[in-house]
């Protein structure tokens, strides 16, 4: 419930909207999807679809994390070590 001073903001009229806005922020934050679906009570796919636009910006990142994976899988092992099994 809001208080009648919060009741007179202009933000009380719509508070969906306070909500999406945090919503939004947590996934530009970097927020795993997942966990942003998972507080704000919605399915990944619900999530996904309204708000996808919210998440740009991670491609070099990814590319980044995906590059250093695959480096490290790519280096053999010295002759003669055990490779642990993953």
């Amino acid at each position: 419930m809001f208080s009648e001073e919060e009741q007179a903001t202009p933000l009380a009229k719509r508070p969906y909207d306070v909500r999406h806005a945090g919503i939004s922020l947590w996934l530009a934050s970097g927020v795993p999807p997942a966990e942003c679906a998972r507080r704000a009570g919605h399915s990944i796919t619900v999530l996904l679809r309204v708000y996808a636009k919210c998440i740009h910006g991670d491609e070099d990142h990814a590319n980044r994390l995906i590059t250093e994976r695959l480096a490290r899988r790519a280096v053999p092992p010295p002759l003669g070590a055990v490779r642990p099994i993953m």
